[in-house]
Order: structure tokens, then C-alpha cells, then sequence
């Protein structure tokens, strides 16, 4: 399936884009680094759960955290990769452990089912 990871999930309250926010290498006058904030989107949302670690997880073979690791870069150089099937259950997985709440889980899931089969 081709997915175009550049979507951005949308907050239902206001129905606006998402934000992420984060802090900066810069400090303000108090010494507090400075936020700053980017789009929140699909490609952030599967990057972020394909790279974190979940109790259970401490000893999983390398080889399984290096496909993670290696999925997480060709989503992150390609704006629409071409992902497996399998490759996209482990992400919807990924996700629902990262993201407990249905707002954020939800939309990806969504947004990973609207994929376009590869021609």
C-alpha cells in the first residue's frame, strides 16, 4: 500500500491541526528552553511508535528493534512509502500502545486504511 504519511491529525475539538510541541536548544531569559511546535502527522505519529520502547519489550531481539529502527527511516526520507500489510498492522499495533486514547490511534488507523494499493 502507498500511504501519504504527510496528512496531519486534527484536534476534534476545534478542528484544527494538531500541534507537537517540543522543547528547543534555546533558552528564554529565565532559562527555560524555548517550546517550539510542528504539524503533528501520520508520518510523526508512526515514527514515534515504531521508535519507543514498551514494557515487555527489554528483551526483544536486535534484529526485530533494527526493522523498527529501518521502517522508521523509509517513512521518514519518503513522503508516501510503500508499506506491507504486515508492516502496517505493526505500526496500527505500535500505536495503540503509544497512544492509549482513541483520538490520536483513531485518525492513524484511518489514515493508514485509506492507503492506495501499489500500482
Amino acid at each position: 500500500m502507498i500511504i501519504d504519511v504527510t496528512k496531519r491529525l486534527i484536534d476534534m475539538t476545534t478542528g484544527l491541526g494538531m500541534i507537537d510541541i517540543q522543547d528547543s536548544d534555546q533558552l528564554d531569559e529565565k532559562g527555560v528552553p524555548i517550546k517550539i511546535g510542528s504539524p503533528f502527522t501520520l508520518r510523526l505519529a508512526c515514527i514515534r511508535a515504531l521508535l519507543s520502547g514498551f514494557r515487555g519489550e527489554e528483551n526483544e531481539a536486535p534484529e526485530k528493534k533494527l526493522e523498527r529502527y529501518e521502517l522508521a527511516e523509509r517513512i521518514m526520507k519518503n513522503d508516501k512509502p510503500k508499506l506491507s500489510h504486515s508492516e502496517i498492522a505493526e505500526i496500527k499495533g505500535r500505536v495503540a500502545k503509544a497512544w492509549i486514547g482513541a483520538l490520536i490511534c483513531g485518525q492513524v488507523t484511518r489514515m493508514l486504511d485509506e492507503g492506495k494499493p501499489e500500482k
